[in-house]
């Protein structure tokens, strides 16, 4: 997921996801993750936040979230560029 999408922004997308399939952990890819405040993200049912500029990461909030959703835990990581989650 990103955030500034041609048809429907991000935080709108995820809404209508979690509606549905309230489930789904939804990762979002954005160059502007570093923006956005991990509880904002959590409001809408965004799972973490991962730097588009940092690639490798998607790989690992993945797996971080394959984790989360089979052992029930619940957790937002904010992945960007200098931060540590």
């Amino acid at each position: 997921m990103d955030l500034p999408m041609p048809v429907v922004r991000g935080f709108d997308a995820t809404r209508a996801i979690k509606r549905s399939m309230p489930r789904v952990p939804i990762l979002l890819f954005s160059g502007y993750s570093n923006l956005l405040k991990p509880e904002e993200a959590r409001t809408v049912g965004i799972s973490a936040l991962v730097s588009k500029f940092e690639p490798s990461m998607l790989v690992d909030a993945a797996h971080q979230q394959i984790k989360v959703n089979v052992g029930g835990e619940k957790t937002l990581e904010a992945k960007a560029p200098g931060k540590a989650a």
